[in-house]
């Protein structure tokens, strides 16, 4: 993610790896881990059910609006970052009623929404209103602006589908591993292969209005803005960042499966570095507010390509510091005591006889 706000997208001699790696797929795998939270959360592999499931629900709708008061605070700093925590606080409201669902049936219909969603969403486009959400944009931007909520309620289906397995066996590290690189690298072959047919990049200039085929293949390889313009049927074969096309989300899906399945590979092997690297991790929402408030014209380090490193240090001294003192995040302390004391009062209430 930091990667992706400090580095150029492109140099000269192409794309850099920061944007070949990250952009995307950084803000995915932060929806996935999102929705793999919701699953430990409430029961891991055997979801709560019952009283116990209504107490913590009402835990995560208090975590929820937290979450979104933090999100709109950061949105009113005014930085280039687009604050994506609105969302997340919307779609952990939204997985709710999914809490109970098998992860067999979870990943049934991400797959099918992989395709589904795309076309809900040109569908949504003919008829949906533009009226402004303070602290989030408007009904426009929310639905297919950078992190579109009928898009990216995908990734917290598979996260939550993936909170429900046994993350403990080695053969689910080396299958996500496996499939999820398969899903990184062939999507985008794919779309290359069906963007690269005669006349389809002349009809998605024709588009948005230009003769400049270069230009336009440039805009592809920065990634858009949202969702995918109208027009032709073409634009749903691209790949781009934050397209939310069907080959962006399987590519996506994949990298953040892949990610995870080398991590709990990589926690087998060297499990010292990983609980020292961990700390990071364990405390992503503090840093995340702290890199975009850093991003402020206003506040130190600068916005250069040089600041990277000092994210990088910074967050994971800071997380191996919290993690040895035993300590969570300020922020993570602070949305879990709330939530937690939500949970805790609704359980008793609900407990007392009637």
């Amino acid at each position: 993610m930091v990667s992706t706000h400090l580095y150029r997208p492109i140099y000269r001699d192409g794309m850099s790896l920061a944007h070949l790696l990250a952009a995307g797929r950084a803000s995915a795998l932060f929806a996935v881990l999102a929705g793999l939270s919701l699953a430990l959360v409430t029961g891991r592999t055997a979801a709560v059910s019952g009283r116990e499931r209504r107490a913590r629900s009402v835990g995560l709708v208090v975590r929820s609006i937290l979450l979104f008061a933090i999100g709109v605070g950061l949105h009113l700093l005014g930085t280039r970052v687009a604050v994506v925590l609105q969302t997340y606080s919307v779609l952990m409201v939204a997985m709710l009623p999914f809490l109970g669902w098998r992860p067999r049936n979870l990943a049934i219909l991400a797959g099918t929404w992989v395709v589904a969603g795309p076309m809900l969403m040109i569908w949504i486009l003919t008829w949906w209103p533009s009226w402004e959400v303070w602290g989030w944009g408007t009904v426009t931007e929310v639905t297919v602006g950078m992190y579109p909520l009928p898009i990216w309620i995908t990734f917290f289906w598979v996260g939550l589908a993936l909170g429900r397995m046994d993350l403990t066996r080695r053969s689910l590290a080396v299958w996500l591993t496996g499939i999820g690189t398969v899903m990184t690298v062939i999507p985008p072959q794919v779309s290359t292969w069906l963007v690269r047919r005669p006349g389809v990049i002349e009809q998605m200039a024709a588009d948005v209005g230009t003769t400049d085929l270069a230009y336009l293949r440039f805009g592809l390889d920065m990634g858009m803005q949202g969702f995918i313009p109208s027009g032709t049927n073409w634009w749903l074969a691209i790949d781009s960042a934050h397209s939310g096309t069907p080959f962006e989300l399987a590519t996506t899906i994949g990298s953040a499966l892949a990610v995870i399945g080398l991590c709990l590979l990589l926690a087998r092997v060297a499990p010292r570095l990983v609980s020292v690297v961990s700390g990071a991790g364990a405390m992503s929402l503090t840093a995340y507010c702290l890199h975009v408030i850093g991003m402020h014209k206003s506040w130190w380090p600068r916005e250069e390509t040089g600041s990277f490193w000092i994210y990088v240090a910074a967050f994971l001294v800071g997380g191996a510091v919290f993690r040895a003192i035993g300590r969570r995040g300020p922020l993570e302390a602070l949305v879990s005591t709330v939530s937690g004391w939500a949970t805790r009062s609704t359980r008793a209430r609900l407990s007392q006889p009637t």
